[in-house]
Parts: C-alpha cells; structure tokens; sequence
C-alpha cells in the first residue's frame, strides 16, 4: 500500500486554520471572485465583514484559468470596503480575475513565508522520512558494465534493489533507415506491433533511448516523442509489449554502486546478453521533493509532522522581532518543535531489508539481499 500523501494546499490550510487566520474560521477552501472584479479590486459578494476588516492581509491567487497569469499571485491588501464588498491591492494582479479565480486571505504569515516553511519542514525530515522511487528509464545497453546515474529524475540516496525487464512479445533487429520520430527496419515484421509497445535502442548510435510507439506502417515505426539522437545504420533496437512479461522483472544480484549513500554510477558484474534492450528498474530511497505547485505534486512526509514543523519555523521567524508578541511565539516555537521531533522519533519510516554488500571469491562485487528468495 502506497505511503498517504499530502499537496501543497492541503498542508497550507491545515496551517493557517491551526494559527486561527480568519479567512480560515469562514471559508472551508477557497472563495471565488465576482465577475466584475479587476487586476487592483477584488470583489466578494460573500465578504460581509466591517470596512478593513481584511487590512494588512495578504491576498493569495490559489487557482486561476492560464490566459490570467495569476495563480501564485501573493498582494498585499492596502484597504478594504464593506460597502461594494471590494478588496484594494497594493499593485495589480497579473490579470483581471473572474469568477473562476479562486483566493485565499492569510494573516500575521505571508503565502509565501507559509510556503517557504512547508518546504523546510520537509527537508526537515530527512533522513527519517523519505520519497520511494521506482525508476525505469534506463535501458540495458549491450557489452554496458557501467551506467550513470546522473539523468534520472530524482537523484537517489540509497538503492534498494536493481532488475531487467524479461519482456515475453519483443523482436530485435538492426535500423536500416530513420527520421527523428522513426525507425525502419527492411528486414523485420512488425505486424504484431501496436501502439502502446516500448523501443529502445541498445547498441550503435543513439544506444541507451527509449520511446512509445505511436504507430506501425509496414517496415516503419513511429514514435511518440522525438528521438534525442537520431539512430542510424549501425543502430541494434527492441521492440516489446511491455504488458507482457515472463512472470516479473529479474532481479539482478550481481551489480555495485560507486557509493553506498548517493550513487552516482551503477555497475553490473554480468553481461545478460539475451536482455539487450531491456528497460532496467531501480528502486531506490530518495530525499523527498519539495512542493512549487498547490495540486500537482504532494509530498510523503507525513503532514502531522510537516504542520507541526512549518508552524514552529514560522514562529521561530517572530522571536528575534521587538514586539510584545515575542513570549507568545517563542511559546509557539518551543510548543511546536517539542510536537514535530516526537512525532519525527515515533513514526519514522522503515528502510526495510537492505542489501548487504559482499564479494566473491573472485573479487566480483555482489550486491545481495539475504532474504530474497532469488538468492542461491
């Protein structure tokens, strides 16, 4: 089961209803604009409040359509008249807002002071919390020992276990021509394939891509995405059904890392020859990411710790400031520090059964888990 996970929004407004922010007391979510609102004026028939109610506040541009530019938008709110219901930035929106706009109010903590701490909490909690990556976008190129592993899209800390794809439908052959979005073989049948299949190139120019097959025309296929390097003659490719597989994945005991923390280069003891071409899985700890979007990406660090830890770093921010608030925060920081590291000591996630590195007798580095049943 998949470890819960928490966006960006979700974890900003759980903050801002534990710090009491007002906006927060009335509204669940969000609050939209009216339709006659523009880029310096907001107004909301639902703010109903007395005039500067809403003064000194920060006005926050959550979700907008794209023609606007506004989503991310922070203004401060320079007044506020109940009378026509109308919020007065301090300077102007990227765009005229529309009822589609969706905002939020902070107070005492700017958006993005809130953002700012949710992504140190997160950084906070590692090495205890930690992203689980499976990465599959390195391919088994042939008479390859050695891979980097500086392109892959998280940077990994600890790897945890390495395998080859054993694809049951694939066919391997030399590229007799090719366009930046084809490869055709004049020799090869390609009548079983379809799109939704995987080719690689694993030898020759080019070696070491991978792409979706979009379409099949007699001798020719067509790719989903341009080729970074385009193949040429001496070019060796598969092409497989990546639904197919012989039972699972193979998982490889002979390989080493340069590093045991933060590899940078992953080596194989073995040649697989019949396996040219094959996608190579990674499943690997990394550190986990950090959050630039309200939806689009979430985090697993669990957000009762990340709640805890954003707010004592937002007020740890008030301590040093000269105001009779100075005890109050200091109280905060103290109160939500104490939460965040015990929280942090109790639920900390496992790594699970590591790999324990040993050699042959021949000096081949082995990479091996003793509880794996593959092991012989």
């Amino acid at each position: 089961m998949a470890k819960p996970t928490s966006t960006r929004a979700d974890l900003r407004r759980q903050i801002c209803r534990s710090l009491g922010m007002e906006f927060f007391k009335r509204f669940q979510e969000y609050a939209n604009c009216d339709s006659d609102s523009s880029a310096s004026e907001v107004i909301d028939s639902s703010l109903t409040q007395p005039d500067d109610y809403w003064k000194n506040m920060w006005f926050y541009v959550a979700r907008d359509s794209d023609t606007t530019g506004n989503a991310d938008n922070v203004r401060f709110i320079d007044h506020f008249d109940a009378s026509q219901d109308k919020l007065f930035l301090e300077y102007p929106l990227s765009g005229s807002p529309s009822t589609a706009t969706q905002y939020e109010i902070h107070n005492v903590f700017s958006t993005f002071e809130i953002h700012d701490a949710i992504n140190e909490a997160i950084r906070s909690g590692f090495p205890e919390f930690f992203d689980v990556i499976t990465d599959e976008t390195l391919i088994y190129e042939a008479d390859k020992l050695e891979y980097s592993l500086s392109g892959l899209g998280t940077a990994p800390w600890i790897i945890r276990a390495v395998y080859i794809e054993q694809p049951e439908k694939s066919q391997t052959g030399t590229t007799t021509a090719s366009t930046n979005t084809t490869i055709s073989d004049s020799t090869a049948n390609f009548s079983e394939v379809t799109s939704g299949w995987i080719v690689s190139i694993y030898d020759g120019t080019g070696s070491g891509q991978q792409r979706t097959v979009s379409s099949v025309l007699g001798a020719q296929i067509t790719i989903s995405t341009v080729w970074t390097t385009n193949p040429d003659t001496t070019s060796k490719y598969r092409v497989w059904d990546p639904n197919e597989q012989y039972e699972s994945w193979y998982r490889i005991i002979s390989w080493d890392l340069d590093s045991e923390e933060y590899p940078g280069i992953l080596y194989f003891a073995h040649r697989y020859v019949s396996l040219y071409g094959a996608r190579i899985r990674l499943v690997y700890a990394s550190e986990p990411i950090e959050l630039d979007t309200d939806d689009t990406t979430a985090t697993v660090v669990p957000k009762e710790y990340v709640i805890a830890k954003a707010i004592e770093i937002l007020a740890a921010s008030r301590i040093a400031v000269n105001s009779a608030d100075r005890s109050k925060y200091a109280n905060m920081e103290q109160l939500y520090r104490i939460r965040a590291e015990d929280y942090k000591s109790r639920n900390g996630f496992r790594m699970g059964s590591l790999h324990m590195r040993i050699r042959g007798s021949d000096g081949t580095p082995l990479s091996t888990n003793l509880e794996d049943p593959l092991w012989r």
